[in-house]
């Protein structure tokens, strides 16, 4: 996790002093940890679970190059191929 501002760690911890400290052990202000995310945060999660519902493959794409290959329809030109070659080779 990243924290873009300190000013905002230090509310976190809260450590400008204002808030009065009891022993150790003593039950002043009893404090509850907790944490909440961020809209940015919160898009991203629901970002990420849509995603993941998602295949990888278009197996419609797939399909229909499949019956091409076969019907002999599927024609690539070896210019094309070597132009991906390339791109990849370069990424």
């Amino acid at each position: 996790m990243r924290i873009d501002s300190v000013v905002s760690a230090y509310k976190v911890y809260n450590t400008n002093g204002n808030q009065r400290r009891g022993r150790v052990g003593s039950t002043v202000g009893q404090n509850q940890d907790g944490f909440s995310l961020s809209v940015k945060a919160e898009d991203y999660k629901v970002a990420r679970q849509a995603v993941s519902t998602i295949s990888e493959v278009r197996q419609d794409r797939v399909d229909d190059i499949r019956a091409r290959i076969e019907s002999g329809q599927y024609h690539v030109s070896s210019s094309m191929v070597a132009e991906k070659i390339l791109q990849n080779a370069i990424i």
